[in-house]
């Protein structure tokens, strides 16, 4: 009698474990990632970027902000409204575009850690893992650090609170809770 009121129990609370994760989830609006990026896309001061003027500068804004704005909207056309040959405009693109996907995913997990303080919210680097990944993104792979957390390289003693590392950085991050 014990033994089947101990087995009755334990699924009674099984059972209540599962209503509860089923009634409260975690509700996050993916939108908001690319509001956020549009808006800082069309702040930001391509700091990466040298030799621009202002006018370059708010053309550059425009073409990013339409970028996040426009679904099906490709990095290809990104890099032929830049005002560069393909080269230097591919490499503005990818970097920038992931620049401001990682912003935006940032802020978010921050306004998720803030308006759910007991739960652990998280980002992972990642990247291809494969040749071409160089030695200062290499050994973030992977790794897993708090959102207010920085990523480290200790190998060659850099931190990066979200990617982009460098110019051309091929890499991510993913939010975790």
């Amino acid at each position: 009698m014990v033994a089947q009121l101990g087995k009755l129990l334990t699924q009674a609370t099984r059972n209540g474990i599962e209503l509860f994760g089923a009634s409260n989830v975690l509700q996050i609006d993916y939108t908001l990632t690319n509001t956020r990026a549009a808006e800082w896309a069309s702040e930001y001061s391509f700091e990466l970027i040298t030799d621009i003027n202002e006018t370059t500068e708010r053309a550059l804004k425009k073409i990013f902000k339409s970028f996040i704005d426009t679904p099906g909207m490709t990095i290809g056309d990104v890099v032929s409204l830049l005002p560069y040959d393909e080269s230097r405009a591919l490499m503005i693109a990818t970097t920038e575009i992931t620049n401001a996907y990682a912003e935006a995913a940032q802020m978010a997990g921050e306004d998720l850690a803030e308006e759910f303080p007991d739960v652990r919210v998280i980002k992972q680097w990642w990247t291809n893992n494969d040749a071409l990944v160089c030695p200062i993104c290499g050994p973030l792979h992977g790794q897993v650090v708090d959102i207010d957390k920085m990523f480290v390289n200790a190998d060659l003693g850099l931190e990066f609170e979200k990617p982009t590392a460098h110019v051309r950085c091929l890499t991510g991050d993913t939010l975790i809770t």
